[in-house]
């Protein structure tokens, strides 16, 4: 399991495979031999099977479930598209995830060719990425018409489920030792300066930088009221909705300002900008999102910000 995020999903005990009940613990405490299907390379050597777990494995831990937007998220989905194929064409009678197989086939189906190739695809023989084909082939190869038709006809029966980042994520290892909650279907990144933490996705974006409070000699600590002075009065009657909001809690409090600013595209976007003072430490957390029903959601990312060690169960 990763160490940079907590996932939460349903389960007292989550595994590379997914999560598993209490009944099921107390079944392998009594027969050890139940706990083998949470290892996913159990048998020696390859197998069919070997190909699925494989598979299985990428779907519960690395996939978010959303259009790839880095080089290593396009890695994964066509990796495992690959090992799905390739287990099914060994053995047709696997028990295969018929309803998340068609769902990535439908992420790589919107996924264009060109918008791989902008992700780092390349051509070059050279190049040590692993999969030795182009965009255009592996769009040939990975929705094959006969098996992309067969595997949707057998997914109408059932519903997605597989994959923790379908729901939220607590994300570890921010800059100055924060954590976030954000949904796992958001792409993360740190970026180049290293000081500031990104997750974003085509309507909503999310950054998250820190610092420590230092006073010299002889001053005090700041308080989040001195902090903010001033930030309540830029709308003399602002309305509702971008009113600021205000919270604290056993691990500190923050300040959330609303505001709208002109995005990249054109199109005007909502921000929300939260002040957050956790002892001596202070984070900068700034929410942009593009529909007004996604403003009680960016607040909740705003106050999710804590210190490690502070970290209060969702």
């Amino acid at each position: 399991m990763p160490v940079e995020a907590m996932f939460l999903a349903d389960g007292p005990v989550l595994t590379v495979l997914g999560p598993r009940s209490r009944e099921w613990v107390r079944r392998a405490a009594d027969d050890p031999r139940i706990a083998i299907d949470i290892f996913p390379w159990w048998e020696r050597g390859w197998s069919p099977r070997h190909d699925l777990n494989l598979a299985l494995v990428l779907m519960w831990v690395e996939l978010t479930w959303a259009r790839p937007r880095l080089r290593v998220q396009r890695d994964a989905l066509v990796r495992t598209l690959s090992l799905l194929r390739s287990a099914h064409a060994a053995d047709p009678a696997l028990p295969m995830p018929w309803a998340e197989w068609a769902e990535l086939l439908d992420i790589l189906d919107r996924s264009e060719p060109g918008d791989l190739r902008d992700l780092g695809w390349s051509d070059d023989p050279d190049d040590p990425d692993p999969h030795d084909h182009s965009p255009e082939l592996a769009h040939q190869e990975l929705i094959d018409p006969p098996l992309a038709a067969l595997v949707r006809n057998r997914a109408r029966s059932s519903v997605p489920a597989i994959g923790f980042r379908r729901h939220d994520v607590v994300h570890h290892g921010l800059p100055g030792g924060w954590t976030i909650r954000v949904p796992g279907s958001l792409t993360c990144a740190i970026e180049d300066d290293g000081g500031t933490w990104v997750a974003f996705d085509d309507s909503r974006d999310v950054h998250f930088s820190s610092m420590t409070i230092t006073p010299g000699p002889g001053h005090t600590h700041p308080t989040l009221d001195e902090l903010v002075v001033g930030s309540d009065d830029l709308h003399s009657d602002p309305p509702a909705s971008s009113r600021p909001t205000r919270w604290s809690d056993e691990s500190g409090s923050g300040h959330i300002q609303f505001s709208s600013e002109v995005g990249e595209d054109g199109q005007r976007v909502l921000v929300a900008s939260a002040t957050i003072l956790q002892g001596t430490a202070l984070g900068f957390c700034t929410v942009a999102f593009q529909s007004t029903e996604d403003r009680d959601w960016a607040v909740e990312v705003c106050k999710s910000c804590r210190l490690m060690g502070r970290f209060a169960e969702p």
